[in-house]
């Protein structure tokens, strides 16, 4: 984590003793004292109630009730833990919140907040002091608090083999979740998902990172583009793909991901389930 420092500086002019009239006027000088640097009280919202499975979490850190004097701005770093291994998530523009995915198994993630603020102590437009006070917030957020609502017995859900990565079960129920008038997405991904397969399999083995981020984006290009050319909206299906994400990173940083073989492997499974979204 980067951490800022700041150096209170201070300018004091020496003179020889016998310079000074005894009438002469003294120097100024401020005191700061320790009310300057009042440490706001705030706390991470959003991790209040448990969370269902398969949806996406909204953390931030709330609004300062009263700004302290001399306060000049804050900054938050994050960090999220989920079964003791670090989380990634995706922050908002100002840096306050962040959001992600609480995937379908029932568990508990501990998300820390560093929070940083910066005060400027002035006397009229005199720079006099500036000091930094930090905090650290932290939050536990229950996921699972409520089960999936049940499928219409009259339509089971279909059933799925293990598979390698048992990702046709999870890419379906994920799928189930998604606003029912936008559910025909989940055929036309199911093509997307299944062709980028062939082409992982068909192509160059995965040596580095870049051979990887690039069959990610390839991935992405190509679901878009099957929702787009079918009239499916991009948004309606973006948490489905934050909660998908979190089950492939999950799977690449254990190192059950590695190949391309690995990655067609998974990818034909993920194709399976969202064929059967309806």
């Amino acid at each position: 984590m980067k951490i800022m420092k700041y150096l209170a500086v201070a300018f004091l002019a020496l003179t020889p003793m016998a310079s000074y009239a005894e009438d002469a006027p003294k120097p100024k000088v401020v005191n700061v004292s320790k009310t300057d640097f009042v440490v706001p009280v705030q706390k991470i919202e959003g991790a209040e109630n448990p969370v269902d499975l398969g949806e996406v979490i909204f953390l931030n850190v709330s609004k300062l009730d009263k700004v302290p004097e001399n306060f000049v701005s804050s900054t938050v770093e994050w960090k999220v833990f989920d079964k003791g291994v670090e989380k990634k998530f995706f922050k908002t523009t100002d840096g306050t919140g962040i959001f992600f995915g609480s995937g379908v198994v029932k568990r508990k993630i501990t998300v820390f907040a560093s929070v940083s603020y910066l005060y400027v102590v002035k006397d009229g437009d005199k720079f006099v002091e500036a000091a930094v006070k930090s905090v650290f917030l932290t939050a536990t957020v229950e996921i699972g608090g409520k089960e999936p609502d049940p499928v219409d017995p009259v339509d089971p859900d279909p059933t799925f083999p293990d598979g390698t990565y048992k990702l046709a079960s999870k890419a379906y129920k994920l799928g189930e979740k998604v606003a029912k008038e936008h559910r025909k997405g989940g055929e036309y991904l199911g093509k997307s998902f299944t062709g980028q397969a062939s082409k992982i399999a068909s192509g160059q083995e995965l040596v580095t990172a870049a051979d990887i981020k690039k069959v990610l984006e390839e991935t992405t290009a190509a679901n878009r583009k099957a929702l787009t050319d079918n009239s499916v909206s991009v948004a309606a299906w973006d948490a489905y793909f934050v909660a998908l994400q979190d089950e492939i990173y999950e799977l690449y940083s254990s190192g059950k991901l590695k190949s391309k073989n690995d990655f067609a492997t998974a990818w034909r499974e993920i194709g399976e389930g969202l064929s059967k979204v309806k």
